[in-house]
């Protein structure tokens, strides 16, 4: 399993979903964005998610 966002490197640098936020808005220059999904799902695949957990690739709200 494997995530975008290669420019962040090691998600483990962040210590909160604010800080990669952050570093996402600097890295697309859009200083006024939200990137507050894209934060989230970034910083649950470092923190939250655990060998053997089962992974859903979802397209929009819809589709599995």
């Amino acid at each position: 399993m494997a995530i975008g966002w290669d420019y962040l490197e090691d998600l483990r640098h962040y210590s909160t979903k604010e800080d990669i936020a952050q570093a996402m808005r600097d890295h697309d220059n859009e200083l006024e964005a939200s990137k507050k999904n894209n934060a989230t799902s970034c910083f649950s695949f470092c923190y939250d998610m655990k060998p053997g957990d089962i992974v859903y690739a979802k397209i929009g709200k819809d589709r599995i």
